[in-house]
């Protein structure tokens, strides 16, 4: 009978332990379901705006393309200050923040809407999304709207025919998110941004500065 019980309790860990690892690396699992191309930074990736190519969330955006021009990691206290951000406005503060400097082209014929939180950060085991009230602190093209940014309201970009714009695009970094020994060798981990999702991935290769 013990052991009958002993039995039914480790298959119940191990059930809760596959639901607890699906939920931290949601979505990871299927990165690697269709062909994956990986491109550099300060390259512009035209997959991005390939007609029946979707980003995460199944955004897609005809027209657009992508370069990704840097990528910087700073402390929490060391980028609020940075940018005369006051804790008081932010509903949490993460411990770590990544910023990568964008640059969102319109190659087609029509107004390119862009959809950041489509845009994911990944590394070997963990990810992040757009932290879209940072994002808009740190872009003068959004200090009217920050009101309804703080309210959760999806943060998107209209582009016209043949205009460029170049944002700052901000991710949270938690250290609960990550395996210590990760964390700890934040900078030197491998991590992407993930462009598209299918029906081919595209993943830009970053690589982080310290300028």
């Amino acid at each position: 009978m013990k052991r009958k019980i002993g039995i039914i309790l480790t298959i119940a860990v191990l059930i809760l332990w596959g639901i607890r690892y699906t939920e931290i690396n949601h979505g990871l699992t299927a990165h690697w379901e269709f062909p994956r191309t990986d491109h550099q930074m300060n390259e512009t990736v035209t997959e991005y705006g390939k007609a029946g190519y979707l980003s995460f969330h199944m955004v897609s955006q005809p027209g657009c393309s992508i370069t990704v021009n840097r990528a910087r990691l700073f402390e929490s206290g060391d980028y609020l200050a940075d940018n005369e951000i006051s804790p008081d406005v932010l509903p949490v503060i993460s411990n770590r923040y990544l910023e990568l400097n964008v640059t969102f082209s319109n190659t087609g014929d029509d107004v390119c809407d862009i959809h950041p939180i489509g845009l994911h950060l990944i590394g070997s085991n963990w990810f992040s999304q757009v932290n879209q009230l940072m994002t808009a602190l740190v872009n003068p093209l959004f200090r009217d709207d920050l009101d309804y940014f703080s309210e959760g309201q999806e943060l998107t970009i209209q582009i016209p025919k043949g205009k460029s714009e170049t944002l700052r695009l901000v991710y949270s970094l938690n250290s609960y998110n990550f395996l210590s020994q990760t964390w700890d060798h934040l900078d030197q981990e491998e991590m992407w941004l993930l462009v598209t999702m299918q029906p081919e991935q595209h993943r830009i290769v970053l690589k982080l500065s310290d300028e």
